[in-house]
Formats: structure tokens, C-alpha cells, sequence
């Protein structure tokens, strides 16, 4: 009864990361959360992988999931089986099977396979079985349906970092665009329109954890450096530019703030804080631009009160494979 009782234990254990990482809205599951944020961490940081490595390696960790789901799976169902010497019987003579055949047995009542040679003996094997049976149904329909809103989601995630970076790949460039000589309304629906994008791709962060892994070989579809920089812009639009040329505040406002949503999505389910903030961008960047601009002093006062806010946008970056300025 101690296997039946490790076995059924490994099984529900299992089952509960699969659901909570496949359809649940709380981010991956107790294992898959750590096991793939352990492996990913080393490689993310390592100066060894070239960024098309990183991508290869980040696509690998949604199969890499299954895989380990399955194994667990058949692992616990293995040890229900190899409890009872009366477990499973030959179908043709009624003769207990053996550990190996037991084994056997197991594999192909999760895949669903079905097989004439060895059956359940008992009533309570049989229920066993079904339930087996069951779980491994589940798993693999789990395994199919997330696989498509995930991809989904990863084309989503290079769509708006390729909408940032059309406003420019550099803070100064995506400031020089919008500038008019009095006010900065070019960039203004621009602006608008990805803050529910930025909203919407940190619910799938929550939604598809492993969404976060997938990393893009080139900077320009990259989404934490391209916020970094639109972050930057925002810091500069904000704070830095004279009050009477500034975006308005609403849009000001509401991208900032679809940003902290990103940034606290990650944070619940991968990111940590890198251990110093990125300074402020000076504000030369706005001067060379013939921008009006409060002063120096005006200017660090407010944005103070990012320090941990850029922290956490420089754990992003890192994270996910990118320095902050290359």
C-alpha cells in the first residue's frame, strides 16, 4: 500500500502543476515554475549561448515540460502497478505479470494505446486503470490545446516589440520622431495604442508562463529591450520634458502603467530584481533635441521613485538574454 500511496501521490501532484500551468490564470505550476526558471536562468546569463542559441534552447522548454509531465505521469502509475503482485494478470492465462510487464502495462493504458496481452485483475485495478487511463487522456489534450495559444501568443510578443521599435531603436530616436518643435502629438496614438497591447501580453505572461522563454534570435522582435527603451522615453516624456510640451498625462499615464502590469505578471511568475537600477537617461537626450526641459534637480527629484521599478526592468532584460544598451 506504501507504492499505491507514493504512486497516487506523484499522480496527483503531477495532475495539479499540469492544470495550474495549462489553465489556470496563476502562472506556471510549483514545479514546472522552478524547474524551467532554473534551467533557463544559466543559459540566459552565460556569454557562451550567441542569441540563436537562445533561441533554439527557449523552444525547447515548452516540449521539455511535456516531456517531464509524462514521465512523472507514467512514473507514479508505474508504482501503483508494481504494488499489488495481482495487479495485472496475463490475459491469457491469468498468471501475475511480471515488473517488467507491469511497467509495459502501464505505458500503454496512460497513452490510451489499449492492448489485449495483460488486463487489470480485480475491481479495483480495473478502476485504477480507467483512472490511469483518464490521466493520461488528459495530459495529452492538455499538451495540444496549450500548444496553440502559446504560439499565438510568442507571434503577439514580437508584434509589439516591432511596434516599439518602430518608434526607434534608441530613447533619443523615438523622442526625435515624435518632436514637432512644440509638443510631442506625433507619437501620441502610437503611444495609445500599446498600452492594452502591453496590458493584453502580460496576461498571457500569466496565462502561458512559458511564453517567456521564447526568445527571439534578433533585438528588434525582442520585447524586454524594446520596453527598456520605451520605458526610458516615457521617463524622459514624463519628467523631463517642460510641463507645457509634454504628451498629455493620460497617455503619459497609461502606457507607464500598462508597463508596471507587465512588469508585475513577470515578476509573479519569473523575474527578480536585478541587484542595482539603471541611471535615469540624462536629460542631454531631450537638449540635443532643442526640447524644452525642467531642470536638473526637478527632473532627478521625480524620478527618485524609480529605483525599484528599474530594477526590475533591468532583471527583465537580463533575464530574457539582453544587456540594457546592446
Amino acid at each position: 500500500m506504501v507504492l499505491v500511496a507514493c504512486g497516487l501521490g506523484v499522480v496527483l501532484f503531477t495532475l495539479t502543476d499540469v492544470f495550474v500551468t495549462t489553465v489556470s490564470m496563476r502562472g506556471a505550476g510549483p514545479l514546472s515554475s522552478r524547474l524551467m526558471n532554473h534551467i533557463w536562468r544559466p543559459a540566459a546569463t552565460s556569454t557562451r549561448l550567441s542569441h540563436r542559441g537562445l533561441e533554439i534552447y527557449g523552444s525547447l522548454m515548452l516540449p521539455l515540460a511535456v516531456v517531464i509531465w509524462g514521465v512523472l505521469l507514467y512514473a507514479g502509475w508505474a508504482l501503483v502497478f508494481l504494488a499489488g503482485p495481482d495487479a495485472v494478470v496475463e490475459a491469457s492465462s491469468g498468471a501475475p505479470a511480471g515488473w517488467w510487464d507491469r511497467i509495459y502495462f502501464t505505458g500503454y493504458t496512460i497513452s490510451t494505446l489499449g492492448n489485449g496481452e495483460l488486463r487489470p485483475d480485480g475491481g479495483v485495478w480495473q478502476g485504477l486503470t480507467v483512472a490511469a487511463s483518464v490521466t493520461g487522456l488528459a495530459l495529452i489534450t492538455l499538451a495540444i490545446t496549450y500548444v496553440t495559444p502559446v504560439m499565438s501568443a510568442v507571434v503577439t510578443k514580437r508584434r509589439v516589440a516591432r511596434m516599439i521599435v518602430a518608434l526607434g531603436p534608441t530613447p533619443t530616436d523615438v523622442l526625435d520622431k515624435g518632436w514637432d518643435g512644440q509638443s510631442f502629438q506625433r507619437i501620441a496614438s502610437h503611444m495609445t495604442n500599446l498600452a492594452p497591447a502591453l496590458a493584453d501580453l502580460a496576461q498571457q505572461h500569466m496565462a502561458y508562463p512559458v511564453l517567456h522563454y521564447f526568445h527571439p534570435a534578433e533585438r528588434a522582435t525582442a520585447l524586454a529591450p524594446a520596453v527598456a527603451v520605451l520605458d526610458d522615453a516615457l521617463t524622459l516624456l514624463r519628467f523631463g520634458v517642460a510641463p507645457a510640451h509634454r504628451l498629455d498625462p493620460v497617455t503619459l499615464h497609461t502606457t507607464m502603467a500598462a508597463i508596471d502590469v507587465l512588469l508585475s505578471a513577470l515578476q509573479a511568475a519569473h523575474i527578480d530584481p536585478a541587484d542595482r537600477a539603471p541611471d535615469v537617461p540624462p536629460l542631454s537626450v531631450l537638449e540635443r533635441l532643442d526640447v524644452p526641459t525642467v531642470t536638473d534637480e526637478e527632473y532627478r527629484a521625480d524620478a527618485d521613485g524609480l529605483t525599484d521599478r528599474r530594477a526590475l526592468l533591468l532583471g527583465f532584460v537580463e533575464n530574457d538574454g539582453w544587456s540594457w544598451s546592446t
